[in-house]
């Protein structure tokens, strides 16, 4: 469960890192890079790290925490301490809880470590708690910030209407692919204050959800793709019905045979390449929004999804395009569903 949250405020960070920056107040007057959170030295990642190229150089640390975790202020000074030393920087640590039970009174910003009353260490770090962030400066700030508005301080009564703000803002002013992302994001942070059945009604209901039916990329990779995939599919259904068919009518070799052989052979063959023209279907909107997410797949990894002919398996792909982070991980990941 907190899984995806993590996985959606990386992704938030990473699309606009100055404008995360400059919502946690920090000021910077050069570029911002993004720093490999894959730490071998501990046992965990540290959720997003960005470089900050300014008259004094440094890292910022951004934890984001979903649950409870009585050790979270002992793993930050952990993670500081290691990304400090890695990368020769001094490192701002940031806990970032998105959810009023992540919180506990000893989060205060301040680590003091004491033996026999003598202090050994102190550490100070950030805590920004999601639900006190005022809702408006989100609602109408930077695009990629606004997914962070549904669970900031509003009543919960306001926060459908917060993420129909959201929803009409990406259909004016985006274009429709980037207000999907945005809204599938803004979608699962509202799943920290909302139900299930809410969330899925916003997802039929919302501009930014249906108005990409309307566009060029839309139809390139549902109406082209899926198209391409039935016609596909049905020519060789057809194919290998009217073969069954003819060869059994044939060995009946009588007009009825022949007839109820064409009819049961063209009724499977509609019924299979209806199936293939799914499956190929599918396999092509894979292809289409896998390349927008992780670039163009390789040789193997064109062949690995080629082989796979499971309708289902390639639909759980697709959903899992947005929290996924490579071809490789995709992969890898229906692979594990099968076991």
């Amino acid at each position: 469960m907190a899984k995806k949250y993590d996985v959606v405020m990386k992704e938030l960070v990473e699309r606009d890192p100055a404008a995360w920056l400059a919502l946690l107040d920090i000021e910077t007057d050069g570029p911002i890079g993004i720093v490999n959170t894959d730490l071998s030295t501990i046992t965990s990642e540290a959720d997003k790290i960005l470089l900050v190229e300014s008259s004094e150089p440094h890292l910022v640390h951004m934890e984001f925490q979903s649950t409870r975790d009585i050790e979270l202020a002992e793993r930050l000074l952990r993670y500081n301490v290691n990304i400090g030393y890695a990368h020769k920087r001094y490192v701002q640590s940031y806990a970032i809880l998105l959810h009023k039970r992540a919180d506990f009174k000893e989060l205060t910003g301040i680590l003091d470590q004491k033996i026999k009353g003598k202090r050994v260490i102190t550490f100070e770090y950030e805590v920004i708690r999601a639900w006190t962030l005022p809702v408006e400066p989100l609602l109408t700030g930077d695009i990629w910030v606004m997914p962070l508005a549904p669970p900031a301080n509003a009543p919960e009564n306001r926060v459908s209407e917060i993420v129909r703000r959201v929803d009409s803002r990406l259909s004016s002013e985006t274009e429709p692919s980037t207000a999907r992302i945005i809204m599938e994001m803004t979608l699962v942070l509202a799943g920290l204050r909302l139900g299930k059945e809410t969330i899925q009604h916003f997802r039929e209901s919302l501009k930014s959800m249906t108005t990409l039916k309307e566009s060029s990329y839309y139809q390139i990779v549902h109406g082209e793709g899926l198209e391409e995939g039935l016609e596909k599919g049905l020519k060789e259904g057809l194919e290998k019905g009217l073969e069954k068919g003819l060869e059994k009518g044939l060995e009946k070799g009588l007009k009825e045979g022949l007839e109820k052989g064409l009819e049961e052979g063209l009724e499977k063959g509609l019924k299979e390449g209806l199936e293939k023209g799914k499956i190929a279907g599918a396999r092509t909107i894979l292809f289409r929004l896998g390349e927008v997410r992780f670039g163009k797949p390789n040789k193997t990894i064109r062949a690995a999804i080629e082989a796979i002919d499971e309708l289902d398996r390639l639909e759980k792909m697709t959903e899992r395009i947005l929290s996924a982070n490579s071809w490789r991980e995709l992969i890898d990941q229906s692979k594990s569903d099968r076991n």
